[in-house]
């Protein structure tokens, strides 16, 4: 298996005669995994309107931060918020389980999905979780490990 994929963060790699992005090739399964995940929190963390070419895009999960004292069915809410963006923007990622749970001591929301994703036509697929927290202070994965620096 070999693709090639933008590397991200966007960088500008002008060392050639044509000006483009950095690429990444992937050539391992954890690289694709990878390259899923970034997708995933791409698509959670960008707040609809932030993208100017299409501003329904995004989940914005932290648009929801402060609404978790006062709203009960807010964990419902965001998953299907989750579900219908994941249905229209990454529609090649099939989720098998999705929870989402607040976390009321650390002012935090958690997101855990399963999926698989099909490779191509065959019969081949990649299975992963991704599991992440989100809080006022920070973003970070299921290891502790930041995902996102403090604003």
């Amino acid at each position: 298996m070999s693709t090639i994929a933008i590397n991200f963060p966007l960088e500008i790699n002008d060392s050639s005669a044509t000006i483009g992005y950095e690429t990444l090739e992937i050539t391992k399964l954890e690289d694709l995994k990878a390259l899923f995940r970034f997708h995933i929190k791409n698509l959670l963390l960008t707040i609809p309107g932030e993208r100017v070419w299409d501003s329904n895009f995004g989940v914005g999960l932290q648009r929801f931060l402060f609404e978790m004292t006062t709203d009960i069915a807010l964990p419902d809410r965001i998953k299907g918020i989750i579900i219908e963006q994941m249905n229209l923007y990454a529609d090649y990622i099939n989720m098998t389980s999705l929870q989402v749970s607040i976390i009321p001591d650390q002012s935090a929301l958690n997101v855990k999905m399963e999926y698989f994703v099909n490779l191509q036509a065959q019969l081949d697929s990649v299975q992963d979780v991704f599991n992440f927290t989100i809080s006022e202070f920070e973003t970070y994965d299921a290891t502790g490990t930041a995902l996102m620096a403090p604003p």
